[in-house]
């Protein structure tokens, strides 16, 4: 692969970097390392879009209506994680959106600078009590049952081929609702569904969630879309609910919960590191670091 600065030139010319490094590889369909550094080089860019009064009335319209949908289902939540949260505009927006104060705000994303500016976003906004890290679809970094309310806004969008994995993933940490708002292939134009298939998008998740045993409550097309070429859905699917008062970390690879130590997050059954970086935990797989002895040298709350 690339030196990433290499791809970075790509990006800024031009090139569709997912479709480049999947046509490089002969993959069909994206895998966690391309789509982390797709992403990795937007960063800023979905904040930087806001600055357009058009973009930043779209964008309100679409989050508005996603907030009015998870509280249709969820009126009064008191934990909210964002699956896939980017730069936390679309987070934002719905929490502005929604008629009550979410006590528990959690958020991840697979690219530490994408968290790092929507730490930042939230902040300049006026919220402060949330807690943003690195993480992925495939294992979020959370205890089972965490949140009474999971959401994801064209997050999964680039995993085509892994709906059931990811989908079987958000079930396991939500508390009673999971809430998708991801690309609508049945309501996309011809052109719309050739842009789709070319750029390996997720596809039938109520057909998976089915499959899965899962209850499919709803869905249904939005009337906001942020591009027409690419509609959104929403999938509503309920889990009988088993909420824990609080959400709770937890180690990508046991599930177990992490202990703070003054290096990072460890895992007690992982027998790693998951260190922290400006504030920043980062909870993916790949961030473990195999570290069996620190609590012969560090005490482990």
């Amino acid at each position: 692969m690339e030196a990433h600065n290499e791809l970075k030139k790509l990006y800024e010319s031009g090139v569709n970097i997912s479709q480049y490094l999947r046509e490089k590889f002969g993959l069909q369909f994206n895998d966690d390392r391309i789509i982390e550094l797709t992403y990795d080089l937007q960063s800023g860019s979905y904040i930087d879009a806001l600055n357009d009064e058009e973009s930043r009335n779209n964008k309100k319209r679409y989050t508005d209506e996603m907030a009015r949908i998870i509280q249709t289902y969820c009126p009064s939540p008191n934990s909210l994680l964002k699956g896939g949260t980017g730069e936390c505009v679309t987070l934002l927006g719905i929490l502005q959106g929604l008629d009550r104060v979410v006590p528990h705000i959690h958020g991840f994303d697979m690219c530490w600078s994408r968290v790092a500016y929507g730490r930042q976003h939230l902040s300049a906004n006026g919220v402060q009590d949330f807690q943003l890290a690195t993480g992925t679809l495939s294992a979020p970094p959370y205890m089972e049952h965490s949140f009474e309310v999971v959401v994801t806004s064209h997050s999964m969008e680039p995993n085509g081929g892994r709906e059931a994995e990811i989908l079987q993933a958000l079930y396991r940490v939500t508390g009673e609702w999971l809430i998708l708002f991801e690309p609508s292939y049945e309501h996309a134009s011809p052109d719309g569904k050739h842009r789709m298939d070319a750029m390996g998008y997720v596809k039938d998740l109520p057909k998976h969630a089915k499959a899965l045993g899962y209850e499919v409550v709803d869905h249904f097309p939005l009337a906001a879309t942020m591009n027409p070429m690419n509609p959104t859905a929403a999938t509503i699917i309920r889990k009988p609910r088993a909420v824990l008062a609080q959400p709770k970390l937890a180690c990508p690879i046991t599930h177990s919960e992490l202990s703070v130590t003054p290096d990072g997050y460890f895992s007690i059954e992982g027998m790693c590191m998951y260190p922290v970086i400006s504030g920043i935990g980062c909870l993916k797989h790949s961030n473990a670091i195999v570290a069996s002895k620190y609590p012969d040298f560090e005490p482990i709350k």
